[in-house]
């Protein structure tokens, strides 16, 4: 898939945040978190590449939600990431979800699964890329199909991302980790995966079908079901593992 212009996508997702929402909670350590004035919390994995913010402005509190997503853009991918918690506090609340749900043209799965592992028995035989070192994912999908992983950071047998330019293009089915949102690799991705079936993957996806649909297969991404909890572990340093209980995920098929 060519795009024309590979901010599209983030134009077309920033201009579906409602203008009235206003930012009532923001918190960044290894994960960011932010709260609307609809009650939406959002996450999204704090990149490491990004400056740390050791101490938040308070005054970004009361200003426009879409002001704080803007920060999507940014190549600072820590700010990037505030950015896409942002974004996700309106596409991945609980009451958008629902709506989702009555959507005929769509299915939603909110049982809780993990797309990684459900996944696997219908792989066998199909050439796999994975885009993010997810071990449960590998654990569950090495020697089922032909896999191959690709990581900014590589960890063992893990190919590092740039090889995404040659081995992506003939692959059946390619799973990308949300995270490509902020550092901006997504569009590019999108346009090497050609044919193949593809699922967003991971709590920062934004579910969002109205951007998505034509261009992805499958959104699987997280809801913050405990809001509390969520913002207390963010504030204390807790990374995405720890606070998934606070989360619930769910699977949107466009």
């Amino acid at each position: 898939m060519k795009l024309r212009d590979p901010w599209q996508i983030y134009d077309g997702l920033l201009d579906l945040i409602p203008a009235e929402l206003m930012v009532t909670d923001l918190a960044v350590s290894r994960v960011s978190l932010v709260g609307n004035s609809a009650g939406g919390v959002g996450v999204a994995s704090a990149d490491r590449s990004g400056q740390r913010l050791r101490h938040h402005d308070r005054r970004l509190i009361g200003k426009p939600l879409r002001e704080l997503a803007s920060l999507v853009r940014s190549w600072d991918f820590e700010l990037a990431s505030i950015g896409v918690a942002a974004m996700n506090s309106w596409f991945n609340s609980v009451d958008r979800l629902e709506r989702l749900a009555t959507d005929s043209a769509m299915r939603l799965d909110q049982s809780d699964c993990d797309v990684l592992t459900s996944r696997a028995e219908d792989l066998a035989g199909q050439k796999v890329a994975l885009i993010g070192h997810f071990e449960h994912g590998i654990k569950a999908l090495s020697g089922v199909c032909d896999l191959t992983v690709l990581e900014r950071d590589p960890k063992g047998s893990d190919l590092p991302d740039s090889a995404c330019e040659y081995l992506l293009p003939g692959m059946d089915l390619i799973f990308i980790t949300g995270m490509t949102v902020a550092n901006k690799t997504l569009p590019r991705l999108l346009e090497l995966a050609g044919d193949a079936q593809i699922i967003l993957v991971g709590p920062s996806v934004p579910c969002a079908p109205e951007v998505f649909r034509g261009r992805v297969g499958q959104l699987a991404g997280s809801c913050v079901v405990d809001a509390v909890l969520a913002r207390s572990l963010v504030s204390i340093g807790a990374g995405m593992p720890e606070i998934s209980p606070t989360t619930t995920r769910f699977v949107l098929t466009l």
